[in-house]
């Protein structure tokens, strides 16, 4: 098994997990090593790094360049992160249109938060951006496949004005546009 003073992981290798150290400079020493080796995983903390300034001096436009080549490299977290971080983030500029494609990205590949983030942006765009086209249909079939069984799912509240704002022929095809997700990604509700 790989360790800080060890050799840097392949990014394919189970060492080219999250690797987190007690110390935040070495932690960042290392994923630098293992983020030159082409571990996604370590482009994600370094981006954390950056934006948070664990071990370093925060610096936010170096923490985007990592979380976007993460995203890039196909990673459903960071491609949820960055969705997150281009809505709520006051440190970047906000972007709702770029923000549901990374959402999006996330949530074909069955990630809950991603999943939630498109059913928002769908469900109430032009609160983020008045000139934002709202799909009350696309938001309340990304929230159905978002929601897994025995959980509290954090954005029941706001779909739960969104599907009061619905026709009852809006609410069938969100319901069938989400069973055809599930059938098409074999995920069950």
């Amino acid at each position: 098994m790989s360790s800080a003073r060890g050799t840097t992981p392949s990014p394919t290798s189970p060492s080219c997990s999250r690797l987190r150290l007690q110390d935040p400079k070495a932690s960042l020493g290392w994923n630098r090593k293992a983020a030159d080796a082409g571990c996604v995983d370590a482009w994600l903390d370094l981006s954390d790094a950056y934006l948070n300034g664990d071990g370093i001096e925060t610096d936010i436009s170096e923490g985007k360049k990592w979380i976007i080549k993460a995203a890039e490299g196909n990673y459903a977290l960071a491609q949820a992160n960055l969705a997150d971080m281009l809505l709520y983030d006051r440190r970047v500029e906000h972007d709702p249109g770029e923000a549901l494609r990374w959402a999006l990205k996330a949530a074909d590949q069955g990630n809950q938060r991603g999943q939630a983030t498109a059913a928002f942006i769908y469900g109430f765009g032009s609160k983020l951006k008045p000139s934002f086209p709202e799909d009350h249909v696309l938001g309340y079939m990304w929230y159905l496949i978002a929601q897994r069984p025995n959980e509290v799912f954090p954005q029941q509240v706001p779909m739960a004005h969104l599907k009061a704002k619905m026709t009852q022929e809006e609410l069938i095809s969100a319901e069938n546009k989400a069973q055809e997700w599930r059938r098409q990604h074999n995920a069950s509700p």
